[in-house]
């Protein structure tokens, strides 16, 4: 009874761990960042900086019998003068986390 109990709860582990999706990142061009993100960074801190690197962090979730990249969030950053800069946007262009840079209304602020 007990050696049952314990495959049981080994089994319902192991199915929940691989039913959950497969969290990634993939360097990507400032051309393949959505519009609506580029227009987010744009309005919170100004124009892109040279030299930065996009990032999307994506999930792979099954979608019947196939395999589809779900993007959770895409940041841009980038190095400079010791200093790292980071900015992570949604999909939909809300900024969700910022370092190292200025966003503009603080900026125009006196």
């Amino acid at each position: 009874m007990k050696r049952n109990l314990l495959m049981l709860a080994f089994i319902t582990l192991t199915l929940a761990a691989f039913g959950q999706g497969v969290s990634k990142n993939a360097v990507i061009d400032e051309t393949e960042v959505p519009v609506a993100v580029r227009q987010a960074f744009e309005q919170d801190f100004g124009a892109i900086p040279e030299g930065g690197q996009w990032k999307v962090y994506y999930r792979l979730e099954e979608l019947g019998t196939r395999l589809v990249a779900q993007p959770r969030w895409y940041s841009f950053t980038k190095k400079e003068n010791g200093t790292r800069m980071e900015a992570r946007f949604s999909p939909k262009g809300a900024l969700m986390f910022s370092k190292g840079l200025t966003l503009k209304a603080a900026a125009d602020t006196p």
